[in-house]
Parts: structure tokens; sequence; C-alpha cells
């Protein structure tokens, strides 16, 4: 029997199709992804909930689903999961995983056929081959990269829309009303599995607007815009409510409130919203007085201004007018309430320490006079003793004396002895009785040394110890009036701090309405080179840019009655004739000046009467 070569029998048999060739060492569950596609939703929103997927052509056993975003760098891979499907073929992407918009991809992976047959480099086999490496299909793109296959599908994801809004949209300059802005997204309703993108929020000032055009359209790109206040916000906050600063608004014109990203790569439509501001009310500027002159003490200016100006910034200018222009002659700085209230609290909190010193040193004092009590109550207790001491004295002293009497009666009786030896035998009897006396007084007089010696020391030590109490006394005596000292500076120093804060909270109580002041110009400062002064209040903003708000004019000189228009004087008597006797063909004059009063400055001259 001839044999046919095996791979010719094989070829026979892959032209004809009549049979299926099986490869042992494949299993019969791998998946030919060449039938699989699946169903993305066409409209996807970054974390606008998870993304549910349907897959065709596959129970979803072997599989893994990959998810991959475009970014700056290219392809950056997000999660690697199995491809688990529910009972309608289902998978539920996490929302987490598309935390911004832009292009994203998911992959369906397999492994790749351990074992190709060794066929014949015929032209239908190696067609074969090669749609197996690579093949765009209509539905993904299919390819091999090392041990696996993939199949790719392209999809896009829009970024979250942003609502901001601002409240009120009309407002004055430095405004008593919070100005609120509020920030939402409302499709957002979960969060991101990492780090989202980045925002700022921005204040712009924008300038004034001509014929209702805002001359900035929020994209900072105008020359004339001027970033007030920025923040850098993170993610995508579902809704947040925030308070823009009154002194953030100081000038008159049109603000922008924008959210931009802070990467090229972020949205391209801008959330925007826009105020704007007129002049506040609040500003007030008077001049005191009709005139400049007669100064006085001085030109008083009362102003009044927003409570949240900027602290220092603004201030009051004098300008002399001449002709039409003003020319500048001096200022004065603001000082807002803001510092007088500083003061007020420091000079309290200092009266409060004040005070607290004063309690203690009263305290004190009610101590050492508790204290010199008691030494005085101890040192007369110490005084009646040393009186009964001394009354024991005297007594003693008395004894003292008797037994002396004695001791000079035995004195008597030893020289009557010495003279009445002859009578010794005699007086035997007597002499035994007398020199028992004697012994007797001889024991008395030793007692009475004895008690002596006790008594002494006894006064001596009485007087040490009322000598110790006297000294001790003395010492709080000195202490005492020590702190009586101390007790009458403080409470000089407290008096002088009190007017002091006595003195300011005058000049609160006087402005108790808010922002109202009084600003005093020296009357050096002006002069007649002016017919007239112009005071100008002149508000400063964050940016540096000033405005004058309020402008009040003076005359130089008091006007009169009329308006300070100049009056005639009396006329001046007629001139001579040149010539007597031709008077009648010349001519005389006669004059009068406009000094009844002369014109005001600034005021009109005389008029011509025909």
């Amino acid at each position: 029997m001839r044999r046919v070569p095996l791979a010719a029998l094989l070829r026979v048999i892959i032209i004809a199709g009549g049979a299926n060739f099986v490869n042992p060492y494949v299993s019969e569950d791998r998946v030919d992804l060449n039938q699989v596609w699946v169903e993305i939703p066409s409209t996807l929103v970054a974390l606008g909930g998870d993304v549910h997927i349907r897959v065709h052509g596959t129970s979803g056993g072997g599989l893994k689903v990959r998810i991959a975003r475009e970014d700056d760098d290219g392809r950056a891979l997000l999660a690697t999961m199995p491809l688990a499907l529910d009972a309608e073929n289902r998978m539920t992407l996490p929302c987490g995983y598309f935390s911004r918009g832009g292009t994203y991809y998911l992959e369906l992976i397999s492994d790749k056929d351990p074992y190709l047959p060794d066929y014949d480099n015929t032209t239908e086999v190696k067609r074969n081959i090669d749609n197996k490496v690579k093949r765009d299909v209509s539905d993904g793109s299919l390819m091999e990269t090392g041990d696996s296959v993939v199949k790719s599908w392209k999809f896009d994801v829009m970024w979250p829309t942003a609502n901001l809004d601002v409240t009120p949209e009309q407002i004055q300059t430095y405004p008593e009303r919070q100005v609120m802005a509020l920030l939402e997204f409302p499709r957002v309703v979960c969060t991101p599995i990492e780090s989202s993108a980045d925002f700022w929020l921005e204040l712009l000032y924008c300038g004034h607007s001509s014929g209702g055009a805002v001359l900035c359209d929020g994209k900072n790109t105008s020359s004339h815009a001027h970033v007030l206040y920025s923040e850098q916000m993170h993610g995508f906050p579902g809704r947040r409510t925030m308070t823009l600063r009154c002194e953030l608004f100081g000038q008159a014109g049109d603000y922008a409130l924008t959210l931009r990203p802070a990467a090229a790569a972020g949205p391209q439509d801008l959330a925007t919203a826009f105020i704007k501001a007129d002049w506040s009310e609040q500003f007030v500027l008077n001049v005191h007085g009709g005139s400049v002159f007669p100064c006085g003490d001085g030109v008083r200016v009362l102003f009044q201004y927003p409570e949240c100006v900027l602290e220092g910034a603004d201030r009051v200018r004098v300008f002399g007018r001449d002709a039409d222009r003003l020319r500048y002659v001096a200022e004065r700085r603001v000082r807002s309430a803001a510092l007088l209230d500083g003061k007020l609290r420091a000079a309290l909190k200092e009266l409060e320490s004040k005070t607290n010193l004063c309690n203690q040193l009263l305290q004190e004092r009610d101590d050492s006079e508790v204290e010199v009590k008691r030494i005085v109550d101890k040192n007369t207790d110490l005084k009646n003793q040393l009186a009964e001491l001394h009354i024991q004295h005297m007594d003693i002293l008395d004894q003292h004396s008797h037994l002396r009497q004695l001791v000079s009666n035995f004195q008597e009786c030893n020289d009557t002895h010495e003279l009445a030896l002859r009578r010794i035998s005699e007086l035997e009897i007597e002499l035994s009785k007398a020199h028992n006396t004697i012994t007797q007084l001889e024991a008395a007089q030793s007692s009475e040394q004895s008690a002596n010696t006790c008594s002494l020391f006894n006064e001596s030590f009485h007087d040490t110890e009322i000598q110790r109490l006297q000294e001790e006394l003395h010492v709080k005596e000195m202490c005492l009036r020590d702190i009586f000292h101390k007790y009458e500076a403080s409470q000089q120093d407290l008096s002088v701090r009190m007017q002091e804060a006595c003195e300011l909270a005058d000049i609160v109580r006087c402005n108790a309405e808010r922002g109202q002041h009084t600003a005093s110009f020296d009357c050096r400062l002006f002069s007649e080179r002016y017919p007239e002064y112009c005071f100008v209040y002149v508000s400063q903003a964050v940016t540096g840019a000033v405005a004058d708000v309020r402008m009040d004019c003076l005359p130089t000189m008091p006007l009169s009655a009329d308006g300070g228009a100049g009056g005639w004087g009396a006329w001046s008597a007629w001139s001579a004739c040149p010539a007597p006797a031709h008077c009648s063909t010349r001519t005389r004059s006669r004059h009068r000046f406009c000094d009844s009063p002369p014109p005001a400055y600034g005021a009109k001259l005389c008029e011509l009467v025909k």
C-alpha cells in the first residue's frame, strides 16, 4: 500500500473544509477573541456612577479585563481584574477608576495557544497565521503581546460639569452683605480611587465694562484682569459653599469668579460667575465750615467709610485749585476703628492686670493687718506677764532688804559676842540658840540668793523676748508701710490708665456709628495762593489701585451775602480843568474802585453800569 504524506492529507482536509482539526494540547474552553465583542455605554461622565458593560461571545472563563487611560505620557494602566459576568453577561466597572475625562481603553486578555502545528508554508495556512497575529474588526482591535492575546476597545469619558453661582450678583464696594459662592458638581456621585484632577478657583477684577461688554472672559487672558484671590481645589467636591472676603471688592467694576483646570489636559469649558460692583454709598466726605479762612484751630474734615476697608491704606488728600487744575498740597492716612478698638482692648487688658495687682496688694495688706494684730496681741500678753513678774520682783526686793537687815543685826551680835566672851558660859544656851538662828538665817540667805538669781534670769529672758518681739513688730510695720507705698503708686498708675481708657472709650463712643472719623489739617498748609481748596477721599483696593471716591471743596476766603461779588466804592472828585478859559471844550474825569467790598476769591468782579 502506498503511503500518503501526512502533510498532504492535512492540506486536502483543510482546503476541502470537510473536517475539523482538533489540537490535543488546547483546552476546549479556550475563547476565540475574534468572536467576542463588548457593548459600552456611549455617554459616560467621570465619577458619574459605575460603568455597566455587556460582553458577547463568551461566558468569561479564563479572560481578564484591563482598564487603561490615555495620558500625556502615553497609555496608563489603571486596573486589571478577572472577567466576572452575571447571568445577563454584564460586568460592572467601579466608578472610582474613571476619575477624570479623556480617552479610556477596555481590554480583554486571553492566554496565547501553547502549540502551533508545523504546517507547510502554503499560502492558505500563512494567511491564517498572519490573521491571528493582528486583525482589525469593527468592534475591537486584536493583537498578540508576548504570551497573551489582547482585544481592545476605545471609548471616551466626559469631564463632570461644574455649576458656579454667586450671591448677590450686584453689590457695592466693600459690601456689608457677605458675598457667597456655591460650587457644585451635580453628576459626581463617587470617590476617585486615585487622586483626581486639580482646579484653581480664582476671583478676577476685570475693570469697568464698556457698553455692557465685560472686559475679561474668566480665563485670565485680558490685560485688565487682576487676580484678587486664588485657591487650589483637589478633586470634585459634590457641593461647596465659600465666603468671599469683603475687602476683595474694593473697586467699582466687573468681577469674575472662575474655575479653571490646573493642568492643560483639563476640561476646556470653564465655570464662570460674574459680579458687578458700584461705589459704596457708605463713603461720605464733608468739610466743616463755609471757607478755609478764618482758619482757627485747623480745617476739620468729617468722613465715613465702609467697615472692611484696608487698614491704613485709604487717605484724605488736599488739593489747591488753580484755574482748572488741582495741585497736591497734603494728605492724611485714615485710621480705621479696628486700630482704635485694638488700642482700647490693649488698655483694658493692661487695666485688668493693674486691677488684679491692686487686689493682690489689698489682700497682702489685709493679711499684714491680721499679722500685725496678732503680734500686738502677743505683745500685750507679754507686757501683762512682765508686769506680774515686776510685782514679784518688788516682793523679792523687799524680802532681800529684810534679810540684809537681819545680816546687819547678826553683825552686831557678833561684835557683842566678842565683847561678851566672858559671858560665854552663862550664855551658852543662848549662844546655841543664836547659833541655830544664824544657821537658819544662812539657809534663808542662800535661798534668797538663789531666788534672786532666778528672778534676774527671768527678767533678763523676758527683756530679750520683748526686744525680739519689738524688732519683729518693727519689721512688720516697715513691710506694711512698703506695701502701702506700693498700693499708693499702683493707685496713681491705675488712675492714669483709667483716664487713658476713658479717653479711648470717649473716642470709640464718639465714633459709635461705624466708620465715622474726623481729620484736622493745619492752617499753615493753606494760603491765599489758591482761591479754592478741594478735599478728596482716596480709596485703595487690594490690587494697589487708588480711586477718588468723594470730593468736597471750600473757598479760601469767606463769601459775602450776595455770593462774594465785589461792590463799587464812592466816586472821587472831578479832575481840575486843564484850561479854565476853555473848560467847555475840555474833558474832566473821576474814578471809583471795586473795593466796597472787594470780590472774594473765585467770585466775579464789579459789573460796569452805563
